[in-house]
């Protein structure tokens, strides 16, 4: 049973980083294109960095959001605070009685 659930999760962690990279990917196409867009109509007039700091940012923020759920720092986080709890009840409990 655990093999399956670590194929899954291991699954998971390889779909998160395809999107991710997919993204990278259609990011550095597009805006390549606008770049060369932008110089050959307009060369004094670089309009093309706002579609490139806009998208810039919402690339960062799922490349920041890839990171942490494949590294799993919320399912290691989860499991901490769950001992962290689990062990202050049995200290309640213990010192109730």
């Amino acid at each position: 049973m655990e093999n399956n659930e670590t194929y899954i999760n291991a699954k998971r962690k390889a779909t998160l980083l395809k999107e991710f990279y997919s993204h990278l990917t259609t990011y550095l196409v597009v805006n390549s294109l606008l770049l060369l867009v932008n110089y050959l109509t307009a060369p004094g007039d670089w309009w093309v960095l706002y579609p490139l700091i806009g998208w810039g940012v919402c690339l960062i923020i799922h490349g920041i959001d890839t990171i942490v759920k494949v590294s799993g720092f919320w399912d290691k986080w989860e499991y901490r605070k769950t001992e962290e709890i689990l062990h202050k009840e049995r200290n309640n409990y213990q010192t109730r009685k």
